[in-house]
């Protein structure tokens, strides 16, 4: 049976046991899946089960492991720490600014890890071992049993 094909491919590729991968098992949440080996986990599943996961990494990556590479967020205070130790450079700084400028780090380090707008973990769509299973049974990626469209074939479907 394909369902159980995934199971033990899941299995495998995550390093859990089969009686962990459950058909509601979350792969981030539950099997531990994370977002370094997401992607590696992905490509290898699309290859051995034939599924065409464009419409994933394309368009609904970051609904469920947060976006590729660096948010918004973060590059805003990281530009800002390194503007503010540039202007305090060019002033010639007291000891009181130098202070400053470090509690501006430390902030801006403390934010990146909990902001709710710069953490990656908040507010993800969980990938469950169904929706694989329901993607190799249809060959394209699905989420909550049934086939995500990009918007280009919804509107093509939609007009004929």
């Amino acid at each position: 049976m394909l369902e159980e094909r995934v199971i033990h491919f899941t299995s495998q590729q995550l390093g859990v046991p089969v009686s962990r991968v459950t058909p509601a098992a979350r792969l981030r949440e539950d099997l531990g899946l994370d977002d370094d080996a997401a992607i590696a986990f992905f490509e290898e599943f699309g290859r051995q089960f034939g599924v065409n996961l464009d419409t994933l990494f394309g368009r609904y990556w970051a609904r469920h492991f947060g976006p590729l590479g660096l948010s918004w967020g973060s590059l805003g205070l990281a530009s800002l720490a390194v503007a503010s130790a540039g202007f305090l450079l060019g002033l010639d700084a007291s000891f009181d600014a130098w202070l400053l400028w470090a509690s501006c780090v430390l902030f801006e380090t403390v934010a990146l890890g909990g902001a709710p707008f710069l953490s990656a973990g908040i507010n993800l769509t969980p990938v469950r071992v169904s929706d694989l299973a329901a993607s190799a049974h249809s060959g394209f990626w699905c989420e909550g049993g049934r086939r995500v469209h990009s918007r280009r074939r919804a509107r093509a479907r939609r007009s004929a």
